[in-house]
């Protein structure tokens, strides 16, 4: 058996024996997270994603890997094993034979707490003792980790209940020191509970030790000054006057206890007291349920009511005020001892009924009703008592004179009222009442499913669900439905409540599917008979508004997502002045929130069912097309002015507004599609397509442009159609489907020439041409680049001239004529740094320019290039640069065979790009990373990088990712020696190369049948591979490749038993490369060093020499026909 103790420092027992603590801390880690979600299957990338969460995906992965094995080294064998797992996914095994401390701690709490009131005091007494010995510290005590913050909150909760409640019942059944053992314990993790201090002033005072009492009473109030900033509360306050008065001993445990009542009945007084009497009077209204996710609230609203005369709860209808007053004032009564006093304002309809409910409660009577506040001011100017005014928002004035008047006449007086605005009273203190805390879709898609039950929301809807006799499953895909419940209701409390109802006929993924129409249908008929419905409740506010403010709170019901001030008043068509008071009274009546944003733009927003309320008024007044025209007016003049500068240097700022407004936008195009004018809808389109391709969201984007442009159909030119045109190209670009792409471009060309929009062909046909050189069309897209140079330079536009320079540089770098692009980006770059660009252009630049630079030998040179435009792409928030720039650092160490950190930089490259929905970009991370592995010499971390690579290819067909990924599977079959494997891939390899007819492919795949021929001795056809990759780098005139085919061609010379001619062409090789400054990678070094260390030997070191310097004088021209005519 093994014993697992996790309530205090982590402790495993096997058979008696206690296990050694693990070599590292980590593993200890995984144990425990394994064995807190024992029993479910865990996903593997969940459990190291946790455990690892600072670390790239694979690290991340590799360290899972790493710790598992080396958990089940630590761990002793046994049947049926600790673990169970798959290639998915592992657990915690709940069959092996294994017990777990938390486990029974929670068995003891759940019995306790569903048994409370039946259990005899002493069995309870027991079942606590038990229970609160097991607690021995902090779950998981010693370790640091998020995922185990939720669990910890549970365990330490649970021990607090406990202890109070066995300190209360010690108390009772006169059992002093029990009770300070208890209060002592609660107070070692908390020392701001008031209980545990009143309950050791009470065993302190009850052993005859009343100074010790007092002491006892000032440590409480110097920690809740230091800790809560509170000062005395009521309690403590008759506690502190019962112990100076020397009031009898049972008196005093009243006073203690104050309104925290166990749960058990059938408690005997203390031995020789009096039987316990019923308390101070009130007329609360029982607690009929637990207040859930508001404890916090409760404590502070109880600690704010003791110093000032009025507190005001206030909030929207539905928020959850009454109940939290309700709670607040059960457990401040024992500190009234003249009494707390419950009116329901909500019911009464006449203002002069206010002072009349609260005299019918005291007992005064007046003759005429403007004498009667004073008659009650006589009766309470010398009481201590608490007022609770419950919904006085429709009767604000004369519950403000009410308040007004005790605050002013009765010092010991209080008043705690409920309101959707504050009463505006001198002394008012507000508590603004608002949602409950519900988890974020991302929290909902990414936390564990336990941890979603921690949230307020989530835990009051399967609380009301579970006492309507429903018991909602808590697998994973039940508990994320809740959470979409609680976050699509705002964790509005009444809207939870009424949802939870609705489990009776329909499931939660049921009702989760249903909420669009929530207003109408979540409603029920309360145990008072009175209906609850979410409309009615929002109505009710909303009928006390002045014509001026409801047609506001309409106006604002047709966003999405809030809005700024500017968005209110176009849709408004109202004056600054005339919408701010308007929304300032919105505010008071707690009908709009308000949020600041990171740039410090105030935007104003609706729950979702107070939105519904006021879309269902717009729609009924006939407002509804007209405001909504008027809304995606707004936002398509947004759009146009962001895209002129998402390109520059205002990129950052736009991109944020847009992200503020991105709900916003997607109505306003639906509205533009669907039964607005088609021409917002087009200029929407044209403006958004650089948002949506900065931010990564190229299918949504398509999907938008794609459905525009079909709805134009036939429509004349326009340029938002054209502009729209070429953003759909862009999109289709990125996602790689070119053809598509090339569609779009050429028909937005045609139309902006049909409008002789110079300025927007030319764009295009910069488009067109990079896509011309990304097809390997290398003569067609320098003819695009230089056209649109030519009209650039017509036009003055010296800007572009500097962006079509970088293209045509691109084209010549891709071409291998480095110089050619060189000398371009040179050009490029002087003109942006004269001030004739903008920073995003002169980053591009960069970025190109370092790329060229490492390509050609000079790493150094580049790297300062590559960082500077890495700092400008974060600057402007364009996370596709941004990862340019980190796979382009990858590169420049690959190229210094600094193997760890140009993993690093590709693997940092890849989670960035998933991240930002950049699949295209993060598939080639996968090929890089299998690049920078077969160099390093990790063969088997190069063969899965590779194949991942080709798998995420084949599924994105990316064809030219399809060839470089399957010569990497050919490079790491070559050096292991597999001959068959080798020709296989590339046999595929020249398949697909030659059905994407493109001549780096072409030459790739034909690099690839002469290894591999080599690798299985076949040496004639080695050399007809040889020759037509020679023959294919000729047409790529680069260099690079041609050095490499020259390089096999040197393993096939030492084959052939031609050892002179072998190091001679080697030699030139040699020469070539350190002229051109393109070092040899070291996986080609460690392909040549056995074949020519042969040769060398062959032919000793006296011929050798020789051979080196005959071929160092041989230009390559020679070296290349030498080889080709004879081989």
């Amino acid at each position: 058996m093994l014993h697992i103790q996790i309530l205090g420092p982590p402790v495993l027992r096997h058979d008696g024996r206690v296990l050694p603590t693990p070599p590292r801390r980590t593993i200890l880690d995984l144990c425990i997270y394994l064995v807190l979600h024992r029993g479910v299957p865990l996903a593997r990338d969940q459990v190291a994603f946790a455990l690892w969460p600072d670390t790239t995906e694979p690290a991340a992965r590799a360290n899972l890997r790493r710790h598992l094995h080396a958990l089940g080294h630590y761990l002793p064998p046994t049947d049926p094993p600790w673990l169970v797992s798959t290639s998915q996914t592992l657990g915690w095994n709940p069959d092996s034979d294994h017990s777990v401390d938390l486990d029974r701690f929670d068995a003891l709490f759940e019995r306790w707490h569903t048994q409370a009131a039946v259990l005899p005091p002493a069995q309870a007494m027991a079942l606590l003792r038990e229970a609160t010995d097991i607690y021995r510290g902090e779950l998981g005590q010693g370790l640091q980790a998020e995922w185990l913050d939720g669990p910890r909150q549970t365990a330490r909760g649970r021990q607090a209940r406990m202890l109070d409640q066995l300190g209360m019942l010690s108390a009772l059944a006169g059992q002093t020191e029990a009770a300070i053992a208890a209060a002592e314990a609660r107070l070692q993790s908390d020392r701001s509970s008031e209980l545990a201090h009143r309950l050791l002033v009470w065993a302190r005072y009850a052993a005859g030790d009343r100074m010790g009492a007092l002491r006892q009473l000032e440590v409480c109030l110097a920690v809740l000054r230091e800790d809560l900033e509170a000062d005395v509360t009521p309690a403590l306050a008759a506690l502190q006057a019962a112990v100076h008065a020397g009031q009898p001993v049972n008196a005093v445990l009243r006073l203690a206890l104050g309104d925290d009542d166990p749960p058990a009945t059938g408690v005997p007084a203390p031995s020789g007291a009096a039987p316990p009497v019923s308390g101070p009077p009130h007329n609360l209204p029982e607690e009929t349920t637990a207040v859930i996710g508001r404890d916090d609230d409760v404590a502070a609203i109880v600690a704010h009511v003791g110093p000032h005369p009025q507190v005001t709860l206030v909030g929207l209808g539905g928020m959850g005020k009454t109940r939290l007053a309700l709670a607040a004032a059960h457990r401040l009564r024992a500190g009234f001892p003249d009494g707390t006093w419950w009116i329901d304002v909500a019911a009464l309809n006449d203002p002069s009924l206010v002072a009349y409910e609260l005299a019918i409660l005291l007992g005064v009577r007046a003759r005429s009703s403007a004498g009667l506040v004073e008659a009650l001011i006589d009766v309470l100017a010398s009481c201590t008592a608490l007022v609770v005014l419950d919904g006085c928002e429709h009767l604000l004035e004369p519950c403000a004179d009410l308040a007004r008047s005790i605050a002013r006449h009765c010092p010991r007086v209080r008043v705690l009222a409920t309101s959707t605005e504050r009463l505006r009273v001198p002394g008012e203190q507000v508590w603004e009442v608002g949602p409950l805390a519900f988890p974020t879709a991302a929290q909902a898609a990414e936390l564990p499913a336990a941890a979603l039950a921690d949230f307020g929301a989530v835990r009051l809807f399967l609380a009301r669900a579970e006492s309507l006799h429903r018991r909602i499953p808590t697998d994973a895909g039940a508990l994320r439905a809740v959470a979409e419940i609680c976050r699509r209701l705002d964790g509005m409390p009444l809207a939870l409540e009424l949802a939870a109802g609705r489990t009776q006929v329909l499931s939660v993924h049921e009702l989760a599917a249903r909420l669009d129409d929530s207003l109408d249908w979540l409603h029920d008929r309360g145990g008072d008979g009175r209906d609850r419905a979410l409309r009615s409740t929002i109505a009710w506010s909303f009928d006390l508004l002045d014509p001026p403010d409801r047609t506001l709170l309409g106006d604002l019901a047709v966003f999405d997502g809030g809005c700024d001030l500017a968005a209110v008043q176009a849709v408004a068509a109202r004056d600054g002045p005339a919408v701010l008071d308007g929304l300032a009274r919105l505010i008071d009546r707690s009908l709009v929130t308000t949020r600041t944003t990171d740039d410090g733009i105030t935007r104003y927003g609706l729950l979702e069912a107070v939105r519904q309320f006021g879309r269902q008024e717009i729609d009924a007044a006939g407002r509804s097309a007209v405001l909504r025209e008027r809304h995606a007016a707004h936002f398509a003049d947004l759009a146009s002015r962001a895209s002129r500068d998402l390109a520059g240097d205002e990129a950052g700022p736009w991109r944020a507004r847009l992200e503020h407004d991105n709900d916003n936008l997607r109505g306003a195009l639906r509205w533009g599609l669907e039964g607005g004018t088609l021409a917002t809808g087009l200029r929407l389109g044209a403006g958004l397509w650089r948002f949506w391709y900065l931010r990564g969201a190229l299918d949504e984007g398509a999907a938008w442009l794609a459905r525009l442009d079909a709805a134009a159909g036939a429509a004349p030119p326009s340029t938002d159609r054209a502009e729209l045109l070429r953003g759909a190209g862009v999109l289709a670009g990125a996602h790689n489907r070119m053809a598509e792409s090339r569609a779009y471009f050429e028909r937005s060309l045609a139309m902006y020439r049909a409008l002789d929009d110079r300025a927007g062909a030319v764009a295009v046909l910069d488009h067109l041409a990079l896509q011309l050189q990304s097809a390997g069309e290398h003569e067609a897209a320098t003819a695009h680049a230089e056209q649109s140079l030519r009209l650039k330079e017509a036009m003055g536009d010296r800007a572009g001239m500097a962006v079509t320079l970088r293209l045509l540089a691109q084209i010549d770098g891709q071409r291998g004529d480095h110089a050619a692009a060189r000398s371009r980006y040179q050009a490029s770059l002087d003109l942006l740094r004269a001030g004739r660009g903008r920073p995003y252009d002169l980053a591009q630049t960069l970025l190109g320019f370092g790329g060229v630079l490492i390509e050609d030998g000079s790493a150094g040179d580049a790297e300062p290039l590559v960082e500077e435009a890495l700092v400008v792409f974060r600057g402007l928030r364009d996370h596709t640069n941004t990862a340019h720039c980190m796979s382009l650092l990858g590169t420049l160490e690959l190229a210094r065979e600094r193997y760890p950190q140009a993993c690093q930089h590709y693997a940092e490259c890849m989670a960035w790009s998933r991240r930002h929905g950049h699949e295209q970009l993060a598939l080639w991370q996968l090929y890089n990373l299998g690049l920078a592995y077969r160099d390093w010499g990790k063969l088997e971390a190069a063969e899965r990088f590779a194949q991942e690579a080709l798998e995420a290819a084949r599924a994105q067909d990316d064809a030219l990712c399809i060839v470089r990924a399957l010569g990497l599977l050919v490079d790491v079959a070559v050096e292991r020696g597999d001959a068959l494997t080798a020709r296989v891939h590339a046999r595929e390899m020249h398949t697909r190369a030659a059905a994407l007819e493109h001549g780096l492919a072409l030459a790739l795949a034909f690099a690839a049948g002469a290894a591999a021929a080599l690798a299985g001795g076949e040496l004639d056809r080695a050399r007809t591979c040889l020759r037509d990759e020679i023959a294919a780098t000729e047409e790529l005139a680069d260099p690079y490749y041609r050095l490499e085919a020259l390089d096999r061609w040197v393993v096939l010379l030492t084959l052939a038993d031609e050892p002179a001619r072998a190091v001679e062409v080697l030699a030139a090789v040699d020469e070539q490369r350190r002229q051109r400054r393109l070092p040899r990678q070291a996986y080609y070094r460690r392909q040549l060093e056995g074949p020519v260390a042969g040769a060398r030997a062959a032919l000793g070191a006296d011929a050798a020499a020789a051979a080196e310097r005959r071929g160092r004088a041989w230009p390559l021209p020679r070296v290349v026909a030498a080889l080709v005519t004879t081989g």
